[in-house]
Parts: C-alpha cells; sequence; structure tokens
C-alpha cells in the first residue's frame, strides 16, 4: 500500500489537518477534545463505576417510597437514621442538611446520578442531575432512585497532570433525560464515526451557554462540597462519624489544587464564548491566611460563594462601587437561597454542627475544632476574592498557556 492510500486509510480515524473535520459546534468540540484526551468513553450514570447522590435531613437519609401504613400507600419521604431503622414519614423536604450551591438547580434534590471513567491520568465525570423548575423537591416518582428520568446531563474530563478541563453539557431546550441509555461523546469515536457523531448533535449544548469555569475553578473535576457528600467533607467526626456511611466515601478521589499546577480549558467555541471569564480569572493566595493552608481560591465562585457558605460568613466589600454593589447583593441572595434551605440541626447553633463545614488550620476537619473565620480573616479574604486586595494575594493568572511540546510527557 502506498503512502498516500495509507493516509487516506487512517483518515477515517485520524485527520491530520486541520484539526477536525466538522463547522458543527459540537462535533467540532469533540474533534478538539478527543485530540487532546485521546479517545473518549460513553457517559453513563449507572454501573459499577457510577453512584447516586443522597439526601439527608436532620442526620438521617432520605428515600422517596409508598408508605405502606396509609390507604393506597401513597409515595413519601422515608427518614432513616444509620442503622437504616424509620425514624418518621413526612410528605415534603422543604430544608436539608447540605443544599446545593450550584445555583439554579433544586436545592435539596435527590437520587441524581454520577459516573466515572479513569483512563491513566485522564478522567471523565458524568452527571445525570434531577431537578425541577421550581427549584423544590416533591413526592413525586421522578424523585425516586428506580426513575430513569433527569433533566441535566453534563460530563467534564480531565487530565491531572497536564491540568487540562473540558466541559459537555447536554442541550438546554431538552428537559428529560434517560440515564438507561449511553451518551455518546461529541465527536464520535472517530472522524469515521457517522452515527455517533450525529446523535451527539442533538445531544449537547453547541453554544456554550453556561460558564463552568466559574464554579470549576479549583484545578480539579470536582467541587468538593457537602451536597457531594465526600466523607471528608460535611460530618463533625469526618470518616469516623457513623452518618458517613451515606457519603461517596473515596469515590471522588482527592487533589490538592496548588496555585502553580497547570489548568486550561479545551474547546475553542467555549474559549471564545467565555474569554472574559477565562482571561479575567485570577487564583489568590494569601500570605498568612489560614485558608491558604489548604487552598488555592480564586477570584471566580471558589472565593466568593464556596469561601463564604464555607466559612459561614457573608461576603463583603467595603466602599463599594454601584457596580459592585450590584454583584453582591446577587451573591447574597443566592446564599440566602442556600441558607434558606439548611436545616438547624446543620446549623452551627443547632446540634449537627456540619455548618460551618470548612474551619481554619484544619479545613473540613470539623471535630478537631471550630473556631471560626473572623473578621479580620475573612475581610482579607473577601477583598482578594473580588479583586481588590494588594501584593498579599498573591495573584495569578489561573488559567495557563498551554505548555510546550512534550512539556508534560
Amino acid at each position: 500500500m502506498s503512502p498516500y492510500d495509507l493516509l487516506l486509510r487512517w483518515n477515517g480515524d485520524v485527520l491530520w489537518a486541520p484539526a477536525t473535520a466538522s463547522t458543527n459546534p459540537v462535533t467540532k468540540f469533540g474533534d478538539e477534545t478527543r485530540s487532546v484526551f485521546g479517545p473518549m468513553p460513553d457517559g453513563v450514570c449507572t454501573g459499577p463505576n457510577s453512584r447516586p447522590i443522597g439526601l439527608e435531613v436532620d442526620g438521617n437519609t432520605i428515600g422517596l417510597e409508598p408508605n405502606a401504613s396509609k390507604a393506597g400507600a401513597p409515595l413519601e419521604f422515608s427518614h432513616r437514621d444509620v442503622e437504616g431503622r424509620l425514624v418518621k414519614w413526612t410528605t415534603t423536604i422543604e430544608r436539608c442538611d447540605k443544599p446545593s450551591l450550584a445555583g439554579d438547580v433544586t436545592f435539596c434534590a435527590m437520587n441524581s446520578r454520577v459516573g466515572r471513567v479513569a483512563r491513566g491520568h485522564v478522567q471523565w465525570l458524568f452527571l445525570c442531575r434531577k431537578s425541577s423548575e421550581s427549584l423544590e423537591i416533591e413526592a413525586d416518582s421522578y424523585w425516586t432512585k428506580t426513575d430513569p428520568r433527569f433533566s441535566r446531563y453534563s460530563a467534564i474530563g480531565f487530565n491531572d497532570v497536564t491540568g487540562e478541563i473540558a466541559f459537555l453539557d447536554g442541550r438546554k431546550d431538552r428537559s428529560v433525560f434517560d440515564w438507561r441509555g449511553r451518551f455518546p461523546p461529541p465527536g464520535g469515536a472517530s472522524y469515521g464515526d457517522f452515527v455517533a457523531r450525529r446523535a451527539a448533535e442533538d445531544l449537547y449544548d453547541g453554544g456554550a451557554k453556561v460558564d463552568c469555569v466559574l464554579c470549576h475553578d479549583n484545578k480539579k473535576p470536582t467541587i468538593i462540597d457537602p451536597h457531594m457528600q465526600q466523607a471528608r467533607v460535611g460530618f463533625f467526626e469526618g470518616r469516623h462519624d457513623p452518618r458517613a456511611v451515606f457519603s461517596m466515601s473515596n469515590f471522588l478521589p482527592g487533589r490538592i489544587a496548588r496555585q502553580d499546577l497547570p489548568f486550561r480549558v479545551i474547546g475553542s467555541g467555549y474559549a471564545a464564548v467565555h474569554a472574559g471569564t477565562l482571561l479575567d480569572a485570577r487564583s489568590i493566595l494569601i500570605d498568612g491566611h489560614p485558608c491558604s493552608g489548604c487552598h488555592s481560591l480564586t477570584s471566580l465562585e471558589s472565593g466568593r460563594r464556596f469561601a463564604a457558605d464555607a466559612t459561614g460568613k457573608t461576603p463583603v466589600i467595603p466602599n463599594a462601587t454601584a457596580m459592585q454593589s450590584a454583584a453582591l447583593f446577587a451573591q447574597k441572595v443566592a446564599l440566602g437561597l442556600v441558607q434558606n434551605h439548611r436545616t438547624e440541626w446543620a446549623s452551627a447553633s443547632g446540634a449537627g454542627r456540619i455548618s460551618p463545614w470548612m474551619t481554619p488550620e484544619h479545613g473540613g476537619n470539623l471535630w478537631k475544632g471550630v473556631r471560626a473565620l473572623n473578621d479580620e480573616e475573612w475581610l482579607r479574604l473577601s477583598l482578594c476574592a473580588w479583586g481588590l486586595g494588594g501584593s498579599e494575594c498573591r495573584y495569578r493568572p489561573l488559567f495557563t498557556q498551554c505548555p510546550p511540546p512534550g512539556r508534560w510527557r
């Protein structure tokens, strides 16, 4: 076979030039992503490499099941302790121990699913998220563990050596997905995988409508917060707390997000739409600050929303301008809605003592002491997070340049 014929044969799977074979934003993104991460797996949220995301209220786990003690066995919420014993039934859930901080999703959702596929240094996370238009939960079969319907599909690819990250979002004009199926990657398995490429064009959002990096700004694929229920965060006795049985334990691996680690977003379409965020984002590492021992925070949501909720503080900007006041007000509203959905049990003044869920010096190790961040420490952090700090913030661009060829091999 001549070199020319061999090149034509190979071109079905590897297109040497240009980098993508399509102008469609979905398949173009898929081609770009595959060229960086290698073959992309189908998205799955079921099977041994997946977990459900549960719900806890007052330290008990919540299920939605028929209440046989009532006529007609209506669906109601069961509250069970760590031993599985029934504590009570309720017809509604208005608050939970760990409401979601994501925004624009149901605060106290239950039975969403997350899947994970790891291939060497590359891992893919798939989220099949149940949510509702009202952002509240009700006793409807949709919220049961066995109902495969969900409303929001997304995936994240991440290389933990190079720091490359890619965000895949299901299309936004579709409100119902089914996790019994497999979700093809946006570029298919190859340039010649025409069936999967066409299917993906109908599955994914090609407009990058969601600015994912606002929350996923911590140089890892997951936002480790109480909603995702890691054993190391959100239980007073940590891994030794009996309630940790409700958690996802080590299903999502930990990662120390040092400030000097590389971090860059893949996808020319995404980069074009959200260029302002990518260019302006800064990592912060405050000299001598108690939070800097564990975190490199940012001028995006890890420093503004997640840090505030984690420490039980309110964002503050002294002498704010009109524009800053508007942004500050929006953040306070978002945090207020989260707090309004949090149980008294979980609050610092209640018996649960899991919120605030991060403490100075000891991070998520709540059993080591519950000293709160003082006002001076919080002001320093808040000023840095809002881009108003000085040299002590040690600002650096959050997103790094593409490394020279071979640098990370």
